[in-house]
């Protein structure tokens, strides 16, 4: 029962909630049940393809929009778009078409759902004459699905001399990452005398030339332009009435300056002297557009082709005054192949740091005078036009001049446009070393199309031998709060000693006259007492026995001090920490100073002691991560490297109770 048949006089009745009631009821039964009486007598619609054209006739050059629009399809799936080898097609997004809408007649209800999807493209003819788009095909439901074909009437420029345009590219040979540049050059006739003088641009409105990588949102994957185009039509944008109006700049698209009225950009001109179609030199102003661009892949990129159309002079009327010419120019596409360089071999494969282009190569240290252990700053800089963003630091370590003589820690790399530069901390780990190696690399060189390898010149430099201190001068007393005021650090180099508690240090000599008093009363055991009193006084003159004694307990203690630091966060003070730990366990184990014990000096320790090289090596390079940590070089996740630290060394102290010692 709807609310239109409900018999209830609605002015006269007195019983307002019972009306009310009933009309609720009916409105609610109106609702419920026609979409279920709609949806009966609806049909389902056939799912269609559906194609349409922006144009059907147009001028060489010029494009067309595309659209491929599926209708009363639930789950569309683009379309496949075969069969256009006579078009640069070009993909510019897809929309949903999804939609619900309900209405509501004499109480009946009816819900309209719409299902579909929109495809639009692009599709730029590569030839002229008469054209065929075929039908697209799309697949729903397991079944295929063909949209009509549509035509194009593409039309020839004419044959003119008014304006003559080209398009050309520099450098020809090309690979990835190397900065190439596009130019379009415009030259237009001059105007008939006496007015040859005056720009062949101010005759009338502002020639509409379009130029398809303008835009930066339309150039293809892979191509990147070395500045946006805002940055590069704003030098050339004319105040003045001449000029060329770029891609409707100003009118269909955002303003470049937020202006209603047709954008205006004008290179400086230059006039030359051109042939005409007769053969006869002539006078043209010539209009450049040059762009820059780097292809990041290998491939073949389309430029063009590039339209002009416009009125431009060519002629006086009996007045001696300009008649114009409408003129329709087209500049033909090129293509610009990127290719790959050849791979390097031999020698040039280990150097090779994927540097492209044309460079220069040079080195600084600093400074130049320093003792063993000192911190030095090696700056390798490579400069010069082609790839950078790319390059890898060359590493030192495999260069045995350096690495024999030097501690190196990883690069840290600075990189702009035509700069890259690599810095590396060093320390030297001796004083044999007068002069710092050159260090090369190889490029591909793009001009001579080979590889070329490049050598920084010899450094002299100055190395002494690092001040060492006797164990009775590392002792210090805590003074303060800050860990960082008492601490005696120790480094690899021997610069100072590292103990941060007397304690560790302390004279643990065993003294018998205790034992002596408590034993006065006990005579009948005085022999007994007494050789073990002798046994005793042996163990604490052996001040090598007690060191080993003790490694352990003391290497773990310095380790939970460590941890406790690199869980607060405090890098360098765990680093150090650690470093004493592993140091101080290898010193006490075979009665070596503690102070000047490098990397080095520990792993061939461990190796001599019959110790599993692999540990030992693990061992040397947890001391060179906790000295990287003086320069920044550690990383900043510390979890794993404190659980790896604490691994070693219960690892490194079960191999060393193996030890039977020399």
């Amino acid at each position: 029962m709807s609310i239109q048949h409900c018999p209830i006089n609605w002015i006269a009745c007195n019983e307002w909630p019972r009306a009310g009631m009933f009309a609720m009821f009916g409105f609610v039964v109106s609702c419920l049940l026609s979409p279920l009486a709609g949806s009966l007598a609806a049909q389902k619609e056939a799912p269609e393809v559906l194609v349409k054209t922006s144009h059907q006739r147009v001028y060489e050059g010029q494009s067309i929009l595309y659209s491929v629009t599926l209708n009363h399809v639930e789950n569309p799936s683009a379309p496949e778009m075969s069969g256009l080898e006579d078009f640069d097609v070009q993909f510019l997004g897809e929309q949903s078409l999804d939609s619900t809408s309900i209405t509501i007649i004499n109480g009946r209800m009816t819900q309209n759902i719409r299902r579909g999807r929109e495809y639009r493209y692009r599709l730029t003819p590569r030839k002229t004459g008469r054209l065929t788009i075929p039908g697209p095909v799309v697949t729903v439901d397991g079944q295929s699905l063909v949209g009509q074909e549509q035509f194009l009437e593409v039309i020839p420029a004419d044959q003119q001399d008014v304006v003559v345009m080209d398009l050309r590219v520099d450098p020809p040979n090309l690979y990835p990452m190397q900065p190439f540049t596009v130019t379009l050059t415009v030259a237009i006739k001059s105007l008939p005398a006496p007015f040859e003088a005056k720009s062949p641009l101010g005759f009338d409105e502002a020639p509409r030339l379009h130029i398809p990588w303008a835009a930066d949102e339309e150039l293809p994957d892979g191509l990147e332009p070395q500045m946006n185009w805002q940055d590069w039509l704003g030098p050339m944008q004319s105040s003045a009435r001449d000029g060329f109006n770029v891609n409707d700049i100003g009118r269909n698209s955002i303003s470049f300056f937020f202006e209603d009225r047709l954008s205006r950009f004008k290179p400086q001109p230059v006039q030359v002297q051109l042939p005409d179609k007769d053969g006869k030199q002539t006078n043209y102003w010539k209009y450049e557009f040059p762009r820059t661009f780097i292809a990041k892949k290998t491939g073949t990129f389309r430029f063009g082709p590039v339209t002009l159309q416009g009125a431009f002079g060519t002629k006086l009327n009996s007045r001696n005054q300009v008649i114009g010419e409408e003129i329709y120019a087209v500049a033909q596409p090129i293509e610009v192949p990127i290719q790959d360089v050849p791979p390097p071999s031999g020698d040039e494969a280990m150097l090779y740091t994927g540097a492209i282009g044309r460079f220069q190569w040079n080195g600084n240290l600093e400074p130049k005078q320093a003792k063993v252990g000192d911190p030095m700053t090696l700056t390798l800089t490579l400069i010069g036009d082609g790839t950078l963003q790319s390059i890898s630091a060359p590493d030192l370590k495999q260069i045995p001049e350096i690495a024999d003589h030097f501690i190196i820690y990883e690069a840290t790399v600075e990189t702009n446009r035509k700069r890259c530069q690599f810095t590396y901390g060093l320390r030297p780990i001796d004083e044999t070393i007068s002069v710092f190696p050159g260090v090369s690399i190889v490029y591909f060189d793009v001009d001579q199309e080979q590889y070329a390898t490049l050598r920084t010149d010899p450094i002299p430099i100055q190395v002494a031998k690092a001040d060492r201190r006797s164990e009775d001068q590392i002792v210090s007393g805590q003074r303060g709060s800050s860990s960082r005021n008492h601490r005696l650090e120790s480094r690899r180099e021997g610069i100072v000693a590292n103990i941060t508690d007397p304690k560790e240090i302390r004279d643990e000599s065993i003294h018998p006259t205790w034992w002596l008093a408590g034993l006065g009363s006990l005579l009948g055991a005085y022999a007994v007492v007494a050789l073990v009193t002798d046994q005793v006084r042996r163990v604490a003159g052996d001040t090598a026995l007690l060191r080993r004694r003790g490694a352990a307990g003391k290497a773990r203690r310095r380790m939970r001090d460590a941890l406790a630091q690199l869980a607060q966060n405090r890098t360098l003070d765990g680093a150090d920490q650690l470093r004493n730990a592993f140091c101080g366990l290898v010193a006490d184990v075979q009665n070596v100073p503690e102070a000047g014990l490098t990397p080095k000096d520990a792993r061939q320790a461990l190796e001599t002691m019959g110790l599993d090289p692999d540990l030992a090596l693990r061992f040397s390079n947890l001391l060179e991560k906790c000295d990287a940590a003086q320069y920044g070089a550690m990383d900043h996740d510390l979890k794993p490297f404190a659980t790896e630290a604490k691994a070693l060394l219960e690892e490194t102290i079960r191999q060393l109770k193996a030890w039977k010692g020399p």
